[in-house]
């Protein structure tokens, strides 16, 4: 990211199902029954003020979603919702002071800015850290219509609403989301000045990828860097083994093609020496006066037989020989991809149990 430091960066869970699981775990310290690290808990548009309740009537809101278009005399259509669960964080910098009043202002106006202001939502500030941060937890369903709603881009929603956030602040300091999304001229001419003065002052201002950005920052999983790191070692691998498969298969077809040229190969020279044999006896015939018995359709039809009885043994050997050659190979690639199938759904469960604790 730009600048020396970022006064209030999103960051965006993946969506899940369970709003007890993520509720309860913004709501009490990792792991544990207690609540040190949460600080304040406000919940929006719920009727409650019980995070445990409120969980339980967003859940109810979730899965009675066709009931709740029925009631505002919407078509209950569409498929229904897997993951009406949308988490995010709002983080401050650590040399940023900023009090519960405004977290909580600028977390209700982020869920505005992506449209859920009229949703079911549960917010924590928590300070287990050394940088101000709040959680919001947020109904995709609506609690009167039952529609879902998804934001187009949340991701860039949420840039742009942090670049504003600074921009209200007065205190701009994340200059590239700026340059981003800034409109109006004059003021974008003063981000690049201020950013090529920034440069000719030999500042740092190495631009990183979101996730290695957000493992940087202790980002918490699915974004963290191990995580990163574990699914780019498994892409590596199964690549490889896709690789492989297409070499064995791409051998495999050029062994049979040889195995088919060898075997139109033998029935030419069949053919060939049949008529040879046809020549010869009709010249015989000839010079004998027809004395000798003539190659009938009947010898020829067992010929053809015992030559294609012939071919077939041959293919029979020729395949076995192949399969022989070829199944260690073929084993081990077995194995290998059983395997990390196995390590890929170890981590796809891990990536459910993280998202449900989250």
């Amino acid at each position: 990211m730009a600048g020396d430091k970022d006064p209030m960066n999103p960051a965006v869970a993946r969506k899940g199902k369970s709003f007890k699981g993520v509720i309860a775990y913004i709501t009490h310290d990792v792991g544990e029954n207690s609540a040190e690290r949460v600080e304040y808990v406000e919940a929006i548009n719920l009727r409650t003020s019980d995070p445990e309740k409120a969980a339980k009537v967003m859940a109810w809101t979730a899965t009675h979603a066709e009931l709740l278009k029925q009631a505002a005399g919407m078509p209950a259509t569409g498929r229904k919702t897997e993951n009406p669960v949308y988490h995010y964080s709002l983080n401050w910098d650590g040399s940023e002071q900023v009090d519960n009043q405004e977290m909580i202002a600028t977390a209700k106006a982020s869920l505005e800015a992506l449209g859920y202001q009229e949703h079911e939502a549960v917010l924590a500030i928590h300070n287990d850290k050394e940088h101000a941060h709040i959680h919001v937890v947020v109904n995709r369903v609506h609690p009167e219509t039952g529609k879902t709603h998804n934001p187009d881009n949340d991701q860039r929603i949420l840039q742009r609403f942090a670049y504003q956030h600074e921009k209200q602040r007065g205190h701009v300091v994340c200059l590239d989301r700026a340059i981003k999304y800034e409109k109006d001229p004059q003021l974008l001419a003063q981000y690049k000045a201020r950013r090529e003065a920034e440069l000719s002052e030999g500042k740092s201002r190495d631009s990183k990828p979101r996730p290695q950005w957000e493992a940087e920052k202790d980002a918490e999983y699915p974004l963290s860097q191990s995580y990163q790191d574990i699914k780019q070692t498994f892409k590596v691998r199964v690549d490889e083994l896709a690789k492989q498969g297409r070499e064995a298969a791409q051998r495999r077809a050029a062994e049979w093609d040889t195995l088919k040229k060898k075997q139109a190969q033998d029935l030419g020279n069949f053919r060939e020496k049949k008529n040879q044999s046809h020549k010869v006896r009709r010249a015989f015939a000839k010079t004998r006066g027809n004395t000798e018995q003539k190659y009938t359709w009947q010898q020829y039809k067992r010929d053809r037989n015992t030559l294609k009885k012939q071919h077939g043994k041959a293919s029979q050997e020729l395949k076995a020989q192949l399969k022989a050659k070829n199944q260690p190979a073929i084993d081990k690639l077995k194995t290998e991809q059983k395997n990390q199938w196995r390590q890929f759904f170890r981590i796809e469960r891990a990536a459910a149990r993280g998202q449900q604790e989250s």
